[in-house]
């Protein structure tokens, strides 16, 4: 059995921040971080919500897709500097974000109407994009 333990991207990024400059040479920075976060996955998803079912009045869920040719996977290169690899990772993060944000503002994306047409969102992940839920939801 494999249990695999994920780190948000936000506190790895804090931990090797933190790591002192005068240290960097005595503390094993690069392999903590390929310990600790693995490969890293740019994924933007195209979120919405789809109607559940009429039980109780009707109930709706949240779905994503993959925008698999806006997804990027960035490898740790093995002598890459820690801070190197993690501002590589963030500015590809920050690029998908924008081009979010300008998709958004073309559409309806509020996926609290009817009329939506879905919204854009990017997210660091240790996984391939994926769509989710793995199985449409039902009513218990």
């Amino acid at each position: 059995m494999t249990i695999k333990v994920e780190f948000p991207f936000q506190y790895l990024k804090t931990a090797v921040d933190a790591i002192p400059e005068n240290l960097t040479g005595k503390v094993d920075v690069d392999g903590f971080l390929r310990i600790a976060s693995g490969d890293m996955y740019v994924n933007v998803y195209l979120e919405n919500k789809a109607y559940g079912g009429p039980e109780e009045g009707g109930w709706w869920y949240r779905y994503a897709s993959p925008e698999k040719e806006k997804c990027e996977e960035y490898f740790s290169e093995r002598d890459e500097p820690a801070k190197k690899y993690l501002q590589r990772v963030q500015e590809a993060h920050t690029a998908a974000v924008a081009w979010c944000d300008e998709e958004n503002r073309n559409r309806n994306s509020d996926i609290g109407s009817m009329a939506s047409d879905g919204r854009y969102t990017a997210r660091i992940e240790s996984d391939r994009a994926a769509s989710w839920p793995e199985e449409r939801p039902h009513y218990e």
